[in-house]
């Protein structure tokens, strides 16, 4: 190893920005916005029957650029202008789709009333909740689910709502049917476990939103909790975003070594992020299959990794025993844990109610003195 010239070493940071500046640059030379991601970002809402799924309400801010429109299922548009309008819109009983970030803030400053009654303390709970997971098919706000789902051609961070219309040619439409549009986008691509458990999860957390309580505030920092690592899993098992995981490491690159034995050895991409005894996702294309990374080796400058191979041939696992032998690449992601978080109460128990004020009870003093010695 040449020690007087050492390789220069770059920041994972900035292979991410170069990975992005040309998906960004292919974009734009199609001209158009390109796929992301493989996956749907926003799923059905789950706990909807099936003759309200589409019964959104859209909700935007106007030409004045201070009052918030909406449109209501039945093709309404009315101003969103006071706490009850805003309470109306958000809950567990209808998808709001808000088209950018501006728009949430601005029904969030009419929630913030300190003394606010059950409704509207739930509604800003779930406004809250919703507008801080990467996936809430509850409340989805446009503009950051198609930064998840697509490549904006140029420089532009695509965080307004009049850039992504013009990206798709639609700045000229009506905005609820602008809105209709890119929701579709975001809603097509596979639903994968992931996304569905995602779905089932911020349903409950979303009813424990709604009340307040400890009991309900547990549940819905579980549930938030949950989608998050979902999520993570769910971009790393998508098949256009893998080459950018393994830039960073959230993905592994394994390239077994033929003929190993019982199990499976394979140099691994750097930087690796597992632990030895990990239940480990080995994929190709897009079969999957489950191992476990069993020990870790240095060869020279190479990491091996060590991983059980499945006991028997069967359709899902075939492929793993194919590479082993032919020493075709796999990507590895960690396994996320699948039990799902504890579902939301949406019941008002002894825990449910909105906090009591403290009170102070006056007492004699040789009393107070008594329990003090």
């Amino acid at each position: 190893m040449d020690t007087t010239n050492p390789p220069a070493v770059v920041a994972v940071g900035d292979l991410l920005k170069a990975y992005d500046a040309r998906q960004r640059a292919a974009a734009s030379a199609a001209g158009r916005p390109r796929k992301r991601m493989a996956s749907a970002v926003v799923p059905q809402v789950f706990d909807l029957d099936a003759s309200s799924k589409a019964a959104d309400h859209y909700a935007w801010t106007g030409d004045d650029g201070q009052v918030v429109l909406c449109r209501d299922p039945q093709g309404r548009t009315r101003k969103v202008a006071s706490t009850a309008d805003a309470v109306a819109i958000i809950g567990p009983h209808s998808r709001l789709v808000l088209d950018d970030r501006a728009t949430a803030k601005r029904l969030a400053r009419l929630l913030a009333k300190r003394d606010a009654g059950v409704e509207i303390a739930g509604a800003r709970r779930v406004l809250a909740l919703c507008t801080s997971l990467p996936s809430a098919p509850h409340l989805v706000v446009l503009t950051e689910a198609l930064r998840h789902k697509m490549w904006l051609p140029g420089d532009d961070p695509g965080r307004t709502f009049d850039v992504w219309a013009n990206a798709y040619g639609i700045a000229g439409d009506p905005v609820p049917e602008a809105m209709t549009r890119l929701l579709a986008v975001v809603t097509d691509g596979t639903h994968s476990p992931h996304l569905q458990a995602i779905a089932r999860t911020e349903a409950f957390a979303v009813n424990s939103a709604v009340y307040g309580g400890l009991s309900n505030a547990c549940s819905t920092y579980a549930g938030a909790e949950f989608i998050t690592d979902q999520w993570a899993a769910l971009c790393a098992a998508d098949v256009r975003l893998r080459d950018r995981g393994v830039l960073d490491g959230s993905v592994a690159l394994a390239t077994p070594i033929p003929n190993s034995g019982t199990q499976m050895r394979a140099r691994l991409s750097k930087p690796f992020k597992l632990k030895v005894g990990r239940d480990v996702t080995l994929s190709l294309d897009t079969a999957q299959g489950n191992s476990t990374l069993v020990d870790l080796e240095v060869d020279g400058e190479d990491l091996i990794g060590v991983f059980t191979l499945p006991s028997r041939r069967t359709r899902k696992s075939g492929f793993i025993l194919e590479a082993a032998r032919t020493g075709q690449p796999l990507y590895v992601t960690a396994k996320p844990f699948t039990g799902g978080a504890r579902r939301g109460g949406g019941k008002r128990r002894w825990a449910s109610r909105e906090p009591a004020q403290w009170t102070r009870r006056e007492v004699p003093l040789d009393v107070s003195l008594a329990a003090t010695s």
